[in-house]
């Protein structure tokens, strides 16, 4: 989802982060997410939420399945969130991507509720994914997070927060990319990503 730069500097975008953080982990609670999200596998939270990198009102679950995903849980969950939810949905999308042969997404069911709490709108995006799935994003979201240090948290922060602006960000560009550049390729600006995205081909 494309958002405005909010201009913060780096204490303001820290304490962002925390005060989401905060908001992110009361929304789950006030959803019943995880006991709900628990009749299709089980479930846990990931992403920038998961890493504490959060910029914008997002937060990612996934759900590991104990065998291959089935639609009827994930009826059954859109079902409680669109009729019994004690808060504003707004949207939600539902998709079978169980076949997909897109590199950039799970295989698996996805459900994506746009929910209203407390005065801020959330896009909560929902993974239902295999065990084998599973494990490979969990080693590389631990690989992440033990690359992770207080500078490089902040340039991270700050790039999310410029990047999230650009219509490429999240279509064809995407966090891992922002964590790549960063962690492993020493980008610490914009121009050092630009370059980065440029030896793939990509632009912002």
């Amino acid at each position: 989802m494309k958002q405005a730069n909010l201009g913060l500097n780096v204490e303001q975008l820290a304490e962002r982060q925390q005060w989401l953080q905060h908001q992110a982990s009361r929304l789950i609670a006030d959803l019943g997410l995880m006991e709900l999200l628990s009749v299709a596998g089980e479930p846990r939270l990931t992403g920038s939420a998961e890493l504490e990198l959060m910029v914008w009102p997002d937060v990612d679950l996934e759900v590991v399945a104990p065998g291959t995903p089935e639609m009827a849980p994930a009826v059954e969950i859109v079902r409680h969130l669109m009729l019994d939810a004690d808060v504003h949905i707004g949207k939600l999308n539902i998709a079978d991507e169980r076949q997909t042969t897109r590199p950039d997404i799970p295989r698996g069911i996805y459900i994506g509720p746009d929910v209203t709490h407390e005065g801020l709108d959330w896009q909560v995006d929902i993974w239902i994914v295999d065990p084998e799935q599973a494990a490979e994003r969990h080693r590389l979201a631990a690989g992440i997070r033990a690359k992770l240090d207080p500078e490089n948290r902040r340039t991270i922060l700050e790039l999310k927060q410029i990047l999230a602006a650009s219509d490429r960000y999240h279509r064809g560009i995407s966090s891992v990319d922002l964590y790549t550049a960063v962690l492993d390729r020493g980008v610490v600006d914009l121009d050092g990503f630009v370059r980065y995205l440029g030896e793939s081909g990509r632009t912002l």
